[in-house]
């Protein structure tokens, strides 16, 4: 009876350990660079992320996710980590939107433009994974300086199981501008 009652309980904390435990950190995403340009009176922030190579529909490591949707998602976590964040220059108003610039292998993709609001709502849509992901950021520290580079713990989402195939059909549905 007792040996039982180990065995269903062991059993019923396996499978409840499976079903709340947190997300973990992603792989590495293979970025050549994020850039955060400066920011103009409005609050709009000009940033880019540029990425080594054009096969971004190929699937990333071992996922259903393709390298574009790791990208758009690193877009929003930056965004939203820096919205919430009072960093000094050149953040010294408070920001509104960030104008994205993606390139792969130094070819333009397209822009997207990405309001504060809106990443805190990706993110809370989608929640954030257990563990922040180190991402280098350049930027200048004061005016007339050139970027300088920053390791900061950026908080990723958690898109895992079912809110896969929902980041795919949210990212297919992003139209990035320009004349690319």
């Amino acid at each position: 009876m007792i040996t039982q009652l180990v065995v269903s309980g062991t059993a019923a904390l396996v499978v409840l350990a499976s079903l709340t435990a947190p997300a973990i950190a992603r792989e590495p995403v293979a970025i050549n660079s994020i850039v955060i340009s400066g920011v103009d009176a409005s609050g709009t922030a000009f940033a880019s992320l540029s990425v080594p190579n054009r096969s971004n529909d190929r699937a990333f490591f071992n996922s259903e996710l393709s390298l574009y949707d790791v990208h758009i998602a690193k877009m929003y976590e930056v965004t939203d980590a820096l919205c919430q964040r009072r960093l000094t220059f050149p953040f010294n108003q408070p920001l509104q939107i960030f104008q994205w610039s993606y390139s792969a292998s130094s070819i333009p993709i397209g822009q997207l433009q990405i309001s504060c609001r809106e990443a805190e709502d990706v993110m809370n849509t989608y929640g954030r994974a257990f563990l922040s992901e180190s991402t280098a950021i350049r930027r200048p520290l004061s005016p007339d300086a050139p970027p300088t580079s920053e390791l900061l713990q950026i908080p990723t989402l958690n898109i895992t199981g079912y809110q896969v195939p929902l980041w795919q059909s949210f990212t297919r549905r992003l139209r990035l501008s320009g004349n690319y």
